[in-house]
């Protein structure tokens, strides 16, 4: 389940930061993130104007996105998947805003086919300023009533 992964990643987050703020990118450990690896993005912040860039990005954010994501900026990915990037955006800007993790979870159609994206934005630091973002997202296909074959149980 997608919370149960964002729980495990957001706790991760947690325990880099001894003082209980927020904690530097360079205490990122892939090897203590092996679980979530498929699943994560690092987005470094850019300034003036306000935006992100994906600096890594995982293979099933990858797939879920339908779009080559790494390198490119998230208000340009934005523009073109509205359904896809604008939850994403709002979370990232609210993220920077307020210095606090930032978590969504919605439902969308494409492709005639229902969808559920849960997504966890945390703030990393760079140096004494919020410098990333490591990005936790899931994608899961509900499977609409009307697909289910009618029995009895």
């Amino acid at each position: 389940m997608p919370e149960n992964a964002s729980l495990g990643l957001r706790k991760y987050w947690q325990e880099l930061a001894s003082d209980g703020g927020i904690p530097p990118k360079d205490a990122l450990d892939p090897l203590a993130m092996k679980a979530f690896l498929g699943n994560i993005a690092l987005l470094d912040i850019v300034r003036d104007p306000l935006d992100f860039r994906f600096r890594l990005v995982g293979e099933h954010i990858q797939r879920g996105a339908d779009a080559r994501l790494k390198g490119r900026l998230l208000r340009e990915w934005a523009e073109e998947e509205r359904l896809r990037a604008g939850a994403l955006l709002d979370s990232c800007l609210e993220c920077v805003r307020t210095g606090q993790p930032q978590y969504f979870d919605r439902s969308f159609s494409m492709s005639n086919a229902e969808w559920r994206h849960v997504c966890l934005v945390l703030p990393l630091l760079d140096r004494d300023e919020i410098g990333h973002l490591l990005v936790g997202c899931w994608y899961e296909r509900r499977i609409s009533s009307a697909a289910v074959s009618g029995g009895r149980l």
